[in-house]
């Protein structure tokens, strides 16, 4: 029986169909809605405190100079791929994922009680654990996401290669 246009079924279909995942099973639906709030909630407070902390403190008279500076602060983003196998070989990734929001979440708390408006080493400090702490996050996530993804049957090893070889040819011509 298909879903009437005003229920919430019907809005349901609707959203998992825009999204390209109308086809998948139930399990897989919901799989697909954990990634993505965890990506959401990964992404939210070092998105925010990059977007709004330059702001405040250019309007509290900090200078450009320092306030580029402090996208030094990322470099954990652009690391990460040194840490990344410790994350994938050792540890649940749940365990990490958890960890790494619990961390966030304590920075976030500390955050408002530093004074901003002078930036001072504990700042740093905080903001530096605040990214690595996203970026492992990020790299516990990603190995999740790809663990939930079953490759096709049809794309085995030798069938593989029968495939890409005409492509790789084609392309080189």
């Amino acid at each position: 029986m298909a879903p009437r246009s005003g229920s919430p079924r019907a809005g349901a279909a609707t959203f998992w169909s825009v999204l390209g995942a109308a086809g998948l099973p139930e399990a897989g639906r919901r799989r697909l809605a954990a990634v993505a709030l965890l990506y959401f909630v990964q992404g939210s407070p070092v998105s925010v405190l990059w977007e709004v902390l330059p702001v405040y403190l250019r309007v509290q008279g900090l200078s450009l100079r320092a306030i580029g500076g402090l996208r030094l602060l990322e470099l954990p983003f652009s690391l990460k791929v040194l840490w990344s196998p410790l994350v994938q070989r050792f540890g649940d990734r749940r365990v990490w994922v958890t960890a790494a929001m619990f961390t966030v979440a304590v920075v976030v708390v500390a955050l408002p009680a530093v004074d901003a408006a002078r930036p001072t080493l504990l700042l740093l400090v905080l903001l530096l654990v605040l990214t690595t702490a996203s970026a492992t996050q990020d790299i516990a996530i990603d190995s999740y996401t790809v663990a939930l993804v079953e490759p096709p049957i049809s794309l085995k090893g030798s069938q593989n290669a029968t495939t890409v070889q005409p492509l790789k040819n084609e392309f080189c011509v």
